[in-house]
């Protein structure tokens, strides 16, 4: 049970899925990401170096490590995101044709396995890319995670009216892999919940009281 009286279900219910609603899926993305950034601001912000950086066990990611995986992951698909998105801009108002008002989001089976899988599948190593600093500073991963989240809500805000499931861009592991702006929105609010709970792991791992 957490301080303010809510389980690890509040948490577990910003995960989203696909197919997802069309008319919906922005804002629920936004209000998620909302939500994952408050918790950091109430549970972490008020700890200290010591707390925010120690490891709960040799080799193990502390709290600073979780938000800084974070920080880097966002950075790396943001700067892909972004010229996509701006480049669908260019192609007129809705990039290239409206969406349509109702329905589901376009994705393929790969697309729907890889947003559930990053949701809650078996843990593997992040890539090298996404690895955080080897040590953080604590107070420094809290800000510079929230400062990052800011900018990715802030593409968020600037997909509202382009059509996130026709636009694609190579991810930051490799170019051949292209997806989908929503499954990318998707992916990462999903990594930003599985982490947020792994970051309370290794709190409790430290003696912390979630």
């Amino acid at each position: 049970m957490r301080a303010d009286g809510t389980g690890v279900q509040a948490e577990a219910a910003m995960i989203v899925s696909l197919p997802a609603t069309r008319a919906t899926f922005l804002d629920e993305i936004d209000a998620g990401l909302d939500a994952v950034a408050v918790a950091v601001r109430r549970e972490f912000e008020p700890l200290d170096q010591e707390l925010l950086t120690r490891r709960p066990k040799p080799g193990a990611w502390s709290v600073a490590h979780c938000l800084d995986h974070l920080r880097h992951t966002n950075a790396e698909y943001r700067t892909r995101l972004a010229p996509a998105l701006e480049e669908a801009r260019r192609d007129g108002p809705s990039g290239g044709g409206h969406p349509e008002a109702g329905g589901t989001l376009r994705s393929n089976w790969f697309e729907r396995w890889f947003v559930r899988w990053m949701g809650g599948g078996m843990a593997v190593k992040a890539p090298k890319i996404f690895q955080p600093d080897e040590e953080p500073a604590g107070p420094d991963a809290v800000q510079g995670f929230l400062e990052e989240q800011g900018r990715l809500r802030e593409l968020v805000a600037e997909a509202r009216g382009l059509p996130v499931d026709r636009i694609k861009f190579g991810t930051p592991v490799t170019a051949l892999l292209r997806l989908r702006v929503s499954t990318a929105f998707a992916v990462l609010l999903n990594h930003e919940v599985r982490h947020l709970e792994q970051a309370r792991r290794a709190y409790a791992g430290v003696g912390g009281s979630p």
